[in-house]
């Protein structure tokens, strides 16, 4: 329920920014009326935005992933399947839509007939390549099995936002930088705002002397 309505909230804040853009777009460089209509769609956001990610910071705190269920769901399923598409491009040669063809027509087969990935086999890609290309297409046994390697497919992702775990380790290092820089930035505006503050309550008291 929460992330469906955090995502509903999202959407509700791109929504507002939508707006605001059009509000903004070819005004004058100075005050116009028409940032009256903007402000509503600003201070909405900010508290929409606010209690959503207090709500999820919250829910992910006490999320306790099954790395067993995860990890046995992920093997059940086709999630390698592009991998071997992309296998098929390197390998063989193939133009990626070929390939994807061949690889969707294998994984249609192994569901219908209730096979998972782990048993695809070399018979099934040179049935899929015949029924796609007229011809057959050849790869070796160890390198069908390797491109349906979850472990080795991930580990093959190691690039700026990729899966592998160098590449979110990475990410996760970056992230943790950004919220250091902005809690010092807050702590700097917030530290502003009250020296603001008190240097202006001491010049109305000194006025209505």
């Amino acid at each position: 329920v929460v992330t469906e309505l955090a995502r509903a909230k999202a959407g509700r804040v791109f929504g507002n920014l939508s707006g605001a853009l059009a509000v903004m777009k070819a005004l004058p460089q100075s005050y116009n009326l028409d940032l009256q209509d903007l402000t509503p769609s600003l201070w909405n956001s900010v508290d929409e935005t606010r209690d959503s990610a207090g709500v999820m910071a919250k829910l992910i705190g006490a999320i306790e992933p099954n790395r067993e269920t995860m990890r046995k769901r992920a093997e059940g399923g086709f999630a390698a399947a592009t991998e071997l598409a992309d296998t098929l491009v390197r390998k063989v040669g193939l133009a990626f839509r070929d390939a994807h063809a061949i690889v969707g027509k294998m994984v249609a087969r192994a569901t219908n007939e209730g096979r998972g990935p782990g048993e695809l086999n070399i018979e099934d890609l040179q049935a899929a390549s015949k029924e796609v290309l007229n011809k057959e297409v050849h790869l070796k046994p160890e390198e069908l099995k390797e491109a349906l390697d979850l472990d080795k497919c991930i580990a093959a992702r190691d690039l700026p936002g990729g899966p592998a775990p160098k590449a979110v380790q990475g990410q996760l290092k970056t992230l943790k930088q950004n919220v250091k820089n902005h809690a010092k930035l807050m702590r700097a505006r917030r530290r502003a705002i009250t020296n603001a503050e008190v240097k202006l309550l001491k010049e109305a008291r000194r006025r209505s002397r």
